[in-house]
């Protein structure tokens, strides 16, 4: 598996932070982090290293962050019941489930559920893929 650098640096400040002694250490900690990142001109990195760093504190604290992707809106209803689903899949109380919900139109039909980990693709394009797949056999 490749590594991505700004994964490594938010693994690594990750650790030292959470290290550190006192918030004074802490400030020193970040400070010269960001000198460091200056310095090798990594600072581009910074919005993955810091999306990087919320999936690590999310982690921590057992919440699944999921983007749920569907061909068209769903209900709040709908969203309950997709949240109560992915709770029951990620055996999670519902309340630690982050959903986002977004829409692809040039979806068929199903849903698309994104984590940090995986992806679940239950669209009817990925259904109808897999009996082509068993009907050529």
């Amino acid at each position: 598996m490749k590594h991505q650098k700004y994964a490594i640096y938010a693994a690594a400040l990750w650790e030292l932070v959470h290290g550190a002694k006192s918030e004074e250490e802490t400030t020193g900690i970040v400070k010269a982090f960001a000198e460091y990142l200056q310095a090798w001109r990594q600072t581009g990195l910074l919005p993955k290293i810091q999306k990087a760093l919320m999936a690590l504190e999310q982690k921590k604290n057992g919440i699944v962050d999921v983007e749920v992707i569907s061909a068209i809106g769903l209900a709040d209803k709908e969203k309950e019941r997709v949240i109560g689903s992915l709770a029951v899949f990620f055996k999670k109380d519902s309340t630690k489930i982050d959903a986002r919900f977004a829409v692809d139109d040039s979806l068929l039909g199903g849903l698309v559920v994104r984590t940090n980990e995986m992806i679940i693709d239950g669209t009817v394009r990925m259904k109808l893929e897999k009996l082509k797949k068993v009907l050529i056999a």
